[in-house]
């Protein structure tokens, strides 16, 4: 957080959803993305975004809350 601490700025909180199981985590036989298209050529990652956070609110704990917050409501 030394990068906030010299000069404060909002944070915006993002999530990506329906990742595990996508193109990006398949490992089998010990190589990545054997077959990528298991679940489907069209099962998309989404991105859950949040509300925009202050600058004075950013913390560590803070921002883990908000992004469970977004993977809970998707």
């Amino acid at each position: 957080m030394k990068i906030l601490e010299r000069e404060p700025v909002p944070v915006i909180p993002m999530a990506l959803t329906n990742l595990w199981g996508s193109f990006f985590s398949r490992i089998e036989q010990g190589k990545a993305m054997v077959r990528p298209f298991r679940r489907g050529i069209f099962n998309r990652v989404g991105l859950q975004v949040g509300p925009l956070l202050p600058a004075h609110e950013v913390q560590p704990d803070v921002l883990q809350a908000r992004v469970a917050g977004l993977l809970a409501r998707a």
